[in-house]
């Protein structure tokens, strides 16, 4: 999916359209092997769905209209390593 983003933003920047894709992480109430999962992330938490789709939203938004091609991660810091404490 990271690929296709990338092909795509470069495809179509010069028509104004911009193409950004969100991974989301594993979101509240139920999630297999949380427990596991919440100790290899910085912030110790599940996502909320509210969370995914405020980041949606931003890159849906006007303010995001200079962004493309990109892949936002939006799980706790999981993607920047294993948490020190």
């Amino acid at each position: 999916m990271v690929s296709f983003t990338r092909t795509w933003a470069l495809e179509l920047a010069q028509t104004g359209i911009t193409v950004n894709a969100v991974a989301p992480g594993p979101t509240e109430p139920n999630c297999e092997g949380e427990y596991q999962y919440l100790t290899g992330v910085p912030m110790h938490r599940l996502g909320r769905p509210d969370e995914i789709a405020a980041a949606i939203q931003f890159l849906l938004s006007e303010d995001a209209g200079f962004i493309t091609g990109q892949t936002l991660f939006v799980y706790c810091g999981a993607s920047i390593g294993k948490a020190l404490l």
